[in-house]
């Protein structure tokens, strides 16, 4: 299912991504690879879905919890990233329907691969251990704050959020005050992590959040905080000329 909103009702979500095309005609892949159920239930003989091997066949059997669990878990591993075994049965599929002069069928294959690589490995991976964080750096400048969130999610930086606003007090005060109003809102997931620059109170913003807070001090979670500088400074000047 696509949707625009994330909300706290326990489901997995995955994205966003760059396309809502792309995004489409990957999950129709999906149903075809790693069918689910697609019908309304039992109702005696195979539905159409299933006949095209597009559902499991609650229609006419009873599937098996395990079965639904196996197909689940491949379906959250290619959307993390995993698609190799995926696309290697594509590119064979392809090269066979070629080799028997199948051309739209090869055609049709060479185009899901592409809307698989828009949808799912365009998406950089930056971190090895899946954390879910969100990264909040910025820049200031004449009484002007320009902030960057960036959020990482199974290991890739998903989304990036932006925002420019004056300022009365001195920077940290201002971003822990931002950092905690932007958790507040409605339908505001808290990540597991949460890295911000060294002039935030990180202990007031832990004990009201109640997720870690961390100033990384090197690496690529440095770097990471470099480039959410370095983008809120150049968001700052293209809102100032």
């Amino acid at each position: 299912m696509l949707v625009s909103d994330v909300k706290k009702d326990g489901a997995h979500y995955f994205g966003p991504y760059p396309n809502v095309y792309a995004a489409e005609e990957t999950v129709h892949f999906l149903q075809k690879v790693y069918p689910l159920r697609r019908c309304n239930g039992y109702q005696g003989r195979p539905c159409l879905y299933a006949n095209m091997g597009q559902c499991l066949g609650a229609c006419f059997r009873e599937v098996p919890e395990s079965e639904y669990a196996d197909q689940i878990k491949h379906i959250q591993s290619f959307l993390n990233g995993d698609t190799k075994n995926v696309t290697k049965q594509l590119e064979t599929r392809m090269n066979e329907a070629s080799e028997q002069l199948e051309f739209e069928r090869a055609a049709d294959l060479r185009d899901q691969l592409k809307f698989i690589k828009t949808t799912v490995e365009k998406q950089k991976i930056i971190s090895n251990d899946g954390t879910p964080r969100d990264l909040i750096n910025f820049y200031m400048d004449k009484g002007w704050l320009s902030v960057q969130v960036f959020f990482i999610r199974q290991s890739r930086l998903m989304k990036r959020e932006k925002r420019v606003f004056a300022i009365v007090d001195d920077a940290g005060e201002e971003l822990t005050s931002f950092i905690l109003q932007f958790y507040n809102r409605k339908n505001a997931i808290l990540p597991k992590e949460i890295l911000v620059p060294k002039e935030v109170n990180r202990d007031a913003i832990a004990d009201v959040l109640g997720v870690s807070v961390k100033t990384p001090q090197r690496g690529e979670k440095k770097a990471l905080m470099d480039l959410a500088e370095k983008n809120a400074k150049i968001e700052l000047e293209e809102n100032s000329a």
